[in-house]
This record gives C-alpha cells, sequence and structure tokens, in this order.
C-alpha cells in the first residue's frame, strides 16, 4: 500500500512541478500549487496532461478525471463510464485546421462538458498524437 501511496505523491509532485514551469501569473501558479494540490492529494494520479497553451490539465485517476480550468479556477469531476474518445485521421484529405486529431469529450450537459483536444497540422506530430491517443483508450479500456 506504501509503495501505491508513494506513486501517488510522485505523481502529484511532477504535475505540480510541471505546471510550475509554465509562464503563468504568479496567483493562478499559486492556487494550483495550494487549493488545488491540496483537493487531489493521495488521490491516485495514474497520469496527466497539461495544455501549455490554455494551462489547462486533465488528471487520469483509476475511474474518473479531473479537469482543471486555472483562467476560471473551475475543477470538474467525471467518471470513466461517462468519457469517450474519438480519433480523426484526415492525412488522405487534409483541412485547414488539422490533418489528425484525437479528442476525449464527456456526454454531461453542455457547460459541464469535457472536451479536451490533440491536434495537429503538422503529419511529423501525428505519431506522438497516436500515442497520447493509444494512451486515453487504454486508460478508458482498463
Amino acid at each position: 500500500m506504501q509503495g501505491q501511496s508513494d506513486t501517488c505523491l510522485a505523481q502529484l509532485q511532477s504535475y505540480l512541478d510541471e505546471f510550475a514551469q509554465l509562464q503563468i501569473d504568479r496567483r493562478i501558479n499559486d492556487w494550483v500549487q495550494t487549493d488545488v494540490a491540496n483537493l487531489v492529494d493521495d488521490i491516485g494520479i495514474v497520469r496527466y496532461e497539461i495544455d501549455e497553451v490554455s494551462h489547462e490539465s486533465i488528471l487520469f485517476l483509476e475511474k474518473s478525471i479531473i479537469h482543471i480550468r486555472p483562467d476560471n479556477k473551475q475543477i470538474s469531476h467525471y467518471p470513466k463510464n461517462l468519457l469517450h474518445c474519438f480519433i480523426e485521421d484526415k492525412r488522405d484529405n487534409p483541412e485547414k485546421d488539422h490533418v489528425f486529431r484525437a479528442e476525449l469529450f464527456s456526454i454531461t450537459p453542455a457547460e459541464e462538458q469535457l472536451c479536451w483536444i490533440r491536434q495537429s497540422k503538422d503529419i511529423n506530430e501525428i505519431s506522438e498524437l497516436q500515442i497520447t491517443a493509444a494512451s486515453w483508450l487504454k486508460w478508458l479500456n482498463s
């Protein structure tokens, strides 16, 4: 049991360290480092992703996701059974927005939906996006 707790703490610390490296307002960083850290302490973070542009992040737990929106200091929790993954490969018919897109989304009311998107216009980034989408699918099916 101690090993699992150590892993949880290591994942949380890794997330906080990575978030602290973002170029973001000190008050928002403080909110994540204190309030968010206290809320998610020892809940079993499996992995996480941080959007370096929006500064939003998702924390993958064993049976759910926590979506953190620092711009409005909002934290949302989504059970795994309400989440879906959609993958779109447009290499044969490229669009202006993307050649590859992966989306993790929830089936909840519009104001409360999770819509976590990774996409690229660069064909050279597809492999990395496929790895990300594969990790989502593996988590959803575990």
